[in-house]
């Protein structure tokens, strides 16, 4: 209930913004905001998460934790983080256990509340909104799905970018629920549903990986056990990758002797 009030709930330190503990609320910190529109400024300039980490390492800036060393994961928490343009999500994390304090990134499992214009920003939105597209723009090239393409990192796993979710359309992405405890599985659920909550695809369920294979075993069993051409087409594939790997893997060879020559 004080989250949808917009009382500040858990709220951790922030680069920029002091926190009175008495009224609840959080104000700018001019010296640190500088440095924080430092980095936006930087950001969108084209400088990296990792090059604008070793500036600020290199010119003695202190994190919001009081370290020396900055990390490029440090810098685009800076830049993701709503706060800055005046806005608060809460909920974005969520307690698994009350008696271990164990928590965990809130994928769409409990509620969020997002509002706008809840404090005095540190940047204006245009320069966030400029930030966070660039992120986009080199987050897809990592996934390889800018575009619409595909490259060799999203097809890391066999259903990578083939399973869809039939509720809404969107891609299904791999997870291991309960990581780290006995049993742990492998699943695959929707992206819409986890990165943007449940309400947004309500009948989405995950999907364990296993049943999924079992299923993808069993329609090419029967496709095959009466399609003999598409045996014969299989094996002219897997010829034609094995072909080019050895060749690679003789070129690899080449290409290391001469440069040892």
């Amino acid at each position: 209930m004080k989250m949808k009030r917009g009382e500040l709930v858990g709220f951790q330190s922030c680069l920029g913004y002091d926190y009175d503990v008495q009224t609840k609320k959080i104000s700018i910190n001019e010296k640190e905001a500088e440095l924080v529109r430092y980095i936006f400024e930087r950001y969108i300039a084209g400088y990296g998460a990792y090059m604008i980490a070793k500036e600020l390492t290199a010119a003695g800036y202190k994190t919001s934790s009081g370290r020396s060393n900055w990390q490029d994961t440090a810098i685009l928490g800076i830049v993701k983080n709503e706060k800055y343009k005046g806005d608060l999500l809460q909920g974005k994390t969520f307690t698994v256990d009350p008696i271990s304090k164990r928590r965990l990134e809130n994928h769409g499992e409990e509620d969020q509340f997002y509002i706008r214009n809840h404090h005095e920003p540190i940047v204006s939105e245009e320069v966030f909104e400029k930030a966070q597209a660039i992120l986009h723009r080199r987050g897809a090239r990592l996934r390889g799905v800018e575009k619409g393409k595909r490259d060799k990192y999203s097809r890391k796993f066999a259903f990578s970018s083939k399973l869809e979710c039939a509720f809404c359309g969107s891609n299904l992405s791999r997870r291991n629920w309960h990581s780290g405890t006995t049993p742990e599985k492998t699943i695959w659920q929707c992206v819409t549903a986890t990165k943007k909550g449940k309400k947004y695809c309500p009948h989405s369920k995950a999907l364990i990986e296993n049943v999924i294979e079992s299923a993808f075993l069993e329609s090419y069993r029967r496709l095959c056990s009466n399609h003999m051409d598409v045996l014969d087409e299989l094996m002219k594939n897997m010829e034609t990758v094995l072909g080019n790997q050895n060749h690679m893997r003789k070129l690899n060879k080449v290409n290391n002797e001469i440069k040892l020559m």
